[in-house]
């Protein structure tokens, strides 16, 4: 019976630290990034917050670097990134997400899926008012929209 109910906790261990669930595991520890990963960070400049979807280049001590959907390389603290974002998500239509805008540099948006596509999710935006209209974002860009609860100081950042 002992050896039965280790077992059992074993297994309710590694289920619990998978990140079993429909939207597939995301690291919310970023303390093994490896040059080419997908990341999400918050930057702040000149007081102002931002959350960015970046990949990552070269590790230098305490800081990355990374680069933006336009191509701009940037240096970043290391404490700045916030999540390693997943190669694909298990998501559907209708699925609230956190997503980059092209539009925007990359800063992560507030949507909806709107459309799965072979190597894409099309994304509706939440703000509407923002007047951009839906966009396809790659697998590998796009957080779950219940696990980002950063404010941001200013727009675009629509993650309130």
């Amino acid at each position: 019976m002992r050896k039965i109910s280790v077992f059992a906790l074993g297994i309710i261990a590694m289920v619990a630290l998978s990140g079993c669930g429909s939207t597939g595991s995301v690291s919310i520890e970023p303390t093994n990034v490896q040059p080419g990963m997908n990341v999400a960070a918050i930057i702040s400049e000149n007081g102002d917050m931002r959350f960015y979807s970046l990949v990552s280049l070269e590790e230098g001590g305490t800081s990355f670097a990374v680069k933006f959907i336009n191509g701009d390389e940037y240096s970043i603290e290391k404490s700045e990134i916030k999540y390693v974002v997943p190669a694909k998500l298990d998501l559907k239509v209708g699925d609230s997400v956190v997503a980059p805008n092209s539009y925007t540099y990359g800063t992560f948006m507030r949507g909806k899926i709107k459309e799965v596509k072979s190597n894409a999710y099309a994304v509706t935006w939440d703000n509407t008012a923002s007047g951009l209209a839906d966009e396809d974002v790659a697998f590998g860009r796009i957080l779950p929209g219940n696990l980002v609860t950063y404010k941001c100081t200013v727009e675009p950042c629509f993650l309130k």
